[in-house]
């Protein structure tokens, strides 16, 4: 866990490892079918909870919200085409549990780390999503309006950017409530 100027807090996990990979590094093909990048949802709040009732996922409708979240993520793939990496596409499902996570931390007040007050880590929560976890990795911010700001945060975490800049990862979700901000990434 690192703390920030600004009071903006970020801690990134991965669980993809690329060393001593040859060819794929990540092997196996994604089973993943794109589709639904910055389309609003017909209501917003969560459809899957936990059992004391907070979100596991986030619908949005809000389009400044996704906006914003689009705007992250075309940062990070300008980032990522800089250094002649392929560009991340957009998972609904992933921007759905990121939401979740970052409406969750936002109503617990910024509780530290991947793992929320249930207990589950990121992993947890991307299957309780109903998402293919082969190799995932997760960013978060707190405390930051812009996505400017944090992605700069992010790049200048070293822990933060290798999700940024990890081969291995293919899909991006990106979930904003209020000042709390989620990166998921997936294979």
């Amino acid at each position: 866990m690192r703390r920030w100027l600004g009071a903006a807090l970020l801690c990134a996990v991965t669980s993809c490892s690329e060393k001593g990979s040859v060819g794929d590094p990540c092997g196996g093909e994604s089973f993943w079918i794109p589709g639904g990048a910055g389309e609003t949802d017909s209501h917003d709040g969560a459809t899957r909870v936990y059992p004391n009732g907070h979100a596991l996922d986030w619908l949005e409708t809000d389009q400044a919200v996704i906006d914003d979240e689009i705007a992250l993520i075309g940062l990070i793939n300008a980032h990522r085409a800089g250094l002649g990496l392929a560009s991340l596409q957009y998972d609904q499902m992933l921007t759905r549990c990121a939401r979740g996570h970052s409406e969750h931390h936002y109503q617990h007040g910024f509780f530290e780390g991947h793992v929320n007050p249930e207990g589950n880590s990121f992993e947890e929560r991307m299957v309780m999503n109903s998402i293919d976890i082969e190799s995932n990795g997760e960013n978060l911010a707190y405390n930051t309006i812009l996505p400017q700001t944090v992605f700069n945060l992010w790049l200048s975490n070293p822990d933060d950017r290798a999700n940024l800049e990890r081969m291995c990862f293919i899909r991006i979700g990106v979930g904003k409530h209020q000042e709390a901000w989620t990166a998921n990434f997936a294979r």
